[in-house]
């Protein structure tokens, strides 16, 4: 049993198996409270475990998943959900880029960071926490930040949102707000109650009336990162 803080959340977390200890080892806290308590059970962790066969993902790997899906359950009544897509951070500005697996989420980011270096931080390589706090949505990190380990322990306000498919030559369009609520569907796990769906429905609404929503078709080249940087409202880009 153990305590960790993310998106200014304290969760108490009752484990079976060493793993999901160590891979929240930058998040750990020590309380006496907490704000809601994850405990999966076994047959849980079985049925995690029988459904990723013939892959056959090893026990403790698998009630680390269990466990990000139950907390990602609870976060709705704390104005809070779990987004796949990868965040960056430029400066003080904080952008998200979804796409399928496969697409290119990684190496969009990695385009940044080769070219933004020390002014780039990755919140989360892969299922940060958003969260709406007084008029504002911010990205977190948390220790589920995808294959590559990328991220780390901070928050970003979100400025603008990237939806990245495959295209030939790089271009940038506004999508309409139907659109994006669609595509963001898409990156959710959807709440199993009809009260949290509907404070989802808020949060969602008010974040794509918020922030600035691209798509971009791109060839993950160079060019790639200053024309999705630029549509999503970044100073023009300097070689």
């Amino acid at each position: 049993m153990f305590y960790i803080k993310i998106a200014e959340l304290t969760i108490k977390i009752i484990n079976k198996y060493q793993f999901v200890y160590s891979l929240c080892k930058d998040y750990l806290i020590e309380s006496d409270s907490y704000d809601f308590c994850i405990e999966p059970s076994e047959e849980m962790i079985q049925k995690e475990h029988d459904d990723s066969l013939p892959v056959d993902y090893p026990l403790p790997y698998c009630e680390s998943v269990v466990i990000y899906r139950l907390i990602a359950l609870n976060l709705y009544r704390y104005n809070s959900f779990v987004l796949h897509g990868a965040t960056i951070r430029i400066d003080d500005d904080g952008f998200i880029f979804l796409a399928k697996s496969g697409v290119g989420k990684s190496t969009h980011i990695n385009l940044y960071q080769n070219h933004f270096k020390d002014r780039m931080t990755i919140i989360n390589g892969d299922k940060p926490i958003v969260k709406y706090i007084d008029g504002k949505y911010y990205a977190y990190g948390t220790p589920y930040n995808g294959k590559e380990r990328l991220g780390t322990n901070d928050k970003v306000e979100i400025k603008g949102l990237c939806f990245l498919k495959r295209g030939i030559t790089n271009k940038a369009y506004n999508i309409s707000l139907d659109d994006a609520l669609t595509l963001l569907f898409n990156q959710i796990l959807l709440p199993d109650n009809e009260e949290d769906y509907d404070i989802l429905i808020s949060l969602l609404e008010k974040l794509v009336s918020k922030v600035r929503i691209i798509q971009l078709e791109c060839n993950m080249e160079e060019e790639a990162c200053k024309v999705s940087y630029q549509a999503l409202g970044g100073e023009k880009y300097e070689n």
